[in-house]
């Protein structure tokens, strides 16, 4: 399978998965999300550039008037080639947080859609398994400090009183690591609000 031929089947799984959570919507009792209410995450990603990118991401976070708030730990490994025809590892251990502002919902807030982001810092490590040849000289040390800032959108569907299904793009900018300045990412969530 090609690089665009797997894009195009993960963008035709992706509007599939939508399309049967909005039908099972129309038969579920939808949960008002209330201000100071709370909700626990968890998801899993994959990179929109980088296909071999794969992580996972647990948050808490609380409703608002307008929107949430949240804290999240995010784990995520990550390929690159090197000058040869090796793909080295490098793996993202990260915690942040932010603000998602809704722009648009239903009136039972059952279908909702955020925007906003928010800045993480964390630690990355080069080739942590040693999977690399010795011949092979990155010129990196072992791992080095990140910061950043991540814009994110956000498509929220509940699918019972208190479980909602979310689907996310997350445009993180990490600016202090030598590897890579932007790694566009797809999220999709489970949460429950508590």
């Amino acid at each position: 399978m090609n690089g665009k031929s797997h894009i195009c089947y993960r963008a035709a799984s992706l509007a599939m998965i939508l399309l049967c959570l909005i039908s099972s919507i129309c038969s579920a009792h939808a949960q008002r999300t209330m201000k100071g209410q709370g909700m626990l995450t968890a998801g899993a990603t994959s990179g929109i550039t980088r296909m071999l990118d794969m992580g996972a991401e647990v948050s808490y976070g609380q409703y608002l008037l307008k929107g949430y708030w949240y804290t999240a730990a995010s784990v995520a490994s990550h390929k690159i080639r090197t000058s040869g025809a090796y793909l080295m590892r490098y793996i993202d251990l990260l915690g942040g947080g932010g603000y998602m502002h809704r722009l648009v919902s239903t009136r039972s807030r059952s279908i909702s859609l955020y925007a906003g982001g928010g800045a993480f810092l964390g630690y990355e490590i080069y080739d942590p398994a040693g999977e690399l040849p010795s011949s092979i000289s990155t010129g990196l040390a072992a791992g080095s400090f990140l910061y950043g800032i991540s814009a994110r959108a956000e498509v929220e569907f509940f699918i019972t009183g208190r479980l909602a299904v979310s689907a996310s793009v997350c445009a993180p900018v990490n600016f202090s690591s030598p590897v890579t300045l932007f790694r566009p990412a797809l999220l999709m969530s489970l949460r429950y609000n508590i």
